[in-house]
């Protein structure tokens, strides 16, 4: 028995946004690499969730504009949400693990594990104190506002203090972000677009060409 054809649709939907899910994990990697080139797997992972929408949904053409428009932004909400909820989750332990790389030896009495430990609860410190309600609320505000973080470390024998820098902060984090969430339901909604229409193409037959 196949789903009534506005469910179907929902349906489609819900699918999509569960598999987008892997795909949002991906991106919370793929955002930071150079020149805004991670915003290329915005575009290609829109696309790619975007054809699985399709394919479920195909019988149930014609769909509401409105209805795919809200689908789209649906699931690129949870997969671009899920994206940056990954990100602010490994902050701390970034931050922790380029603090361990800047020791050369480490303390006396002091494990690797002692100090990362330390520098993810020193950060989650400062968030909370410095920015707000900490969390990932107050990673966004840090990284929206500034290029740097204090960590300390306490050993039995000393205290650890570093200055870490991040170079894709502020305005260049806030443009990144923009542009991903702008990207990503663009891609989801060009591929289940024509599914606004009774002759929307098939999986096995090419999309028709206007005729002047």
């Amino acid at each position: 028995m196949t789903a009534p054809r506005p469910a179907r649709w929902w349906l489609a939907v819900l699918v999509a946004a569960v598999v987008s899910l892997p795909f949002g994990y991906l991106l919370s990697y793929g955002a930071f690499l150079l020149a805004y080139f991670g915003l290329f797997f915005f575009l290609l992972f829109g696309l790619l969730v975007g054809a699985v929408m399709y394919r479920i949904a195909l019988p149930a053409r014609p769909i509401p504009r409105w209805q795919l428009l809200t689908g789209s932004l649906v699931v690129a909400a949870v997969c671009g949400g899920f994206s940056l909820a990954v990100e602010c989750w490994q902050f701390p332990q970034d931050a922790a693990e380029r603090t361990l790389k800047t020791l050369r030896i480490l303390p006396e009495g002091t494990t690797r594990d002692d100090i990362l430990q330390q520098a993810r609860a020193s950060v989650e410190k400062y968030l909370v104190e410095n920015h707000w309600p900490g969390g990932a609320l107050g990673y966004m505000r840090w990284k929206a506002t500034a290029r740097s973080l204090p960590v300390e470390v306490k050993t039995p024998t000393m205290t650890i203090s570093r200055m870490i820098r991040y170079r894709g902060n502020r305005l260049w984090w806030i443009v990144r972000v923009i542009l991903s969430l702008t990207f990503l339901p663009y891609a989801v909604h060009a591929v289940v677009k024509p599914l606004s229409k009774v002759d929307a193409p098939t999986q096995s037959e090419p999309p028709a060409a206007d005729t002047p």
